[in-house]
């Protein structure tokens, strides 16, 4: 079995990557023209937009990924295993969305926290994904949709408390 992955993908994380391309390219291909709109509308430094064409595409292919958004959950639990993905590339424009998410924080979050914010705003993306297709049962009310675009759009959104500040002039 090693041989073969080795053969095919080169290793795990080859094969890991192809498996993102795969079950990821109707997604992708919808979050580029979501995203290619935005920049002819000069939108791209509309937080909710962004978000939106981030989580949108994923939410209305619930149903039709089969266990994909579950699978994403358990790379997700690896300590580098979904941060390795993005880098290389498999999520496609995913990453450019994610990069404009943090631009959109830059400005008026710290280093340290807009990087947890990043990092917890995966988990909830994914973790959100798995559990809607978990229990799939038809299309995702958009109700969720925009709650979980609203969610994104608050942690980037929302300035560090007064005691994270005071933590972070402590480290």
């Amino acid at each position: 079995m090693a041989g073969t992955v080795a053969y095919h993908f080169g290793d795990k994380d080859g094969l890991i990557r192809a498996i993102i391309e795969d079950r990821d390219a109707r997604i992708d291909e919808r979050r580029g023209a979501m995203l290619a709109a935005l920049e002819r509308q000069g939108l791209t430094h509309d937080l909710r937009a962004v978000a939106e064409a981030g989580i949108r595409p994923a939410v209305d292919y619930i149903g039709e990924t089969g266990h994909f958004f579950r699978f994403i959950a358990q790379l997700d639990r690896h300590p580098t295993a979904l941060s390795d993905a993005l880098a290389s590339g498999a999520f496609g424009f995913a990453s450019r969305i994610l990069e404009l998410q943090v631009e959109a924080a830059v400005d008026h979050l710290p280093p340290m926290i807009l990087e947890h914010r990043k990092r917890l705003g995966i988990h909830m993306i994914v973790g959100a994904l798995a559990d809607l297709e978990a229990q799939a049962r038809g299309p995702v009310d958009e109700v969720v949709m925009f709650d979980l675009v609203d969610s994104v759009v608050a942690l980037y959104s929302e300035p560090p408390s007064r005691q994270a500040h005071e933590a972070l002039r402590r480290t």
